[in-house]
């Protein structure tokens, strides 16, 4: 099964454009202080944001991934900086990166590809950055919305642990928005750990927080839109009923 890509358009992009920006400058030099990168790939780049800051943060070497036809003068990097291809195939991309980046984007993929997805995420760097939506977090072609537990495991089963220190760093800062501050992790190659003292510190300071939780702006905007359509049944549904109700009751008394 292939993406289907028209939809990862500008108009696809443009309504989170600011926000990611704020949540890329927020995130960001958390990650570099952490990991120290000399160069960043971005697996799922959408319009270069992310990469974008990175750079500005100092990373010269920056490479971006994606599926979507957007028209360059929309890009906030060269268009010689991203790749074009389809996530469900073999990445066409070889070589070895200091930090991968995959925000929100495995949950567009089929869940027959989610261990392949992950297996070409490692193949590029010891280190990635990543996020993936929870379930009824809600979005364009959701098709594998899963608890974060779900990919820890994954990630485990490959050797990768799990470094939660975005979440708590962010999760009240405004400016982030609460998708990122919710399902942020970076995961680790065990045999690498040693090679990040700052990460190595944080995994043995765990004090094994829950995995699968959620933001309470999350939780706010599902209870929020459960009440919406309860009022909307109630105010435009109640007439139907009744007259259905009635048509019902007329039926019983002509027997």
């Amino acid at each position: 099964m292939a993406l289907n890509n028209d939809i990862y358009d500008f108009k696809f992009y443009s309504p989170e454009i600011e926000a990611s920006k704020k949540s890329a400058e927020k995130i960001v030099p958390i990650v570099i202080d952490l990991v120290n990168p000399l160069s960043v790939i971005d697996i799922g780049c959408g319009l270069g944001i992310w990469l974008n800051v990175f750079r500005k943060n100092g990373i010269k070497k920056i490479l971006g991934i994606d599926c979507n036809k957007v028209e360059t003068s929309k890009l906030f990097i060269e268009t010689n900086k991203i790749v074009r291809c389809d996530f469900t195939k073999n990445l066409p991309i070889k070589g070895n990166f200091d930090l991968a980046v995959c925000l929100e984007v495995a949950e567009h993929l089929p869940e027959k590809n989610a261990s392949l997805f992950i297996d070409m995420l490692i193949s590029l760097s010891p280190v990635v950055l990543f996020s993936a939506a929870i379930p009824f977090q809600g979005g364009v072609c959701h098709v594998n919305e899963q608890w974060q537990e779900y990919w820890v495991k994954l990630f485990a089963q490959k050797n990768y642990m799990v470094i939660d220190y975005i979440r708590k760093k962010v999760w009240n800062d405004n400016d982030v928005k609460y998708w990122y501050a919710q399902n942020t992790f970076i995961f680790v190659d065990k045999k690498r750990i040693s090679d990040y003292p700052k990460l190595k510190e944080i995994k043995e300071k765990n004090n094994n927080l829950p995995i699968s939780i959620v933001h309470p702006e999350m939780y706010m905007k599902c209870v929020f839109m459960k009440n919406m359509s309860f009022i909307h049944l109630l105010k435009y549904g109640s007439k139907r009923i009744l007259e259905r109700l009635i048509n019902r009751i007329k039926i019983l008394f002509k027997r």
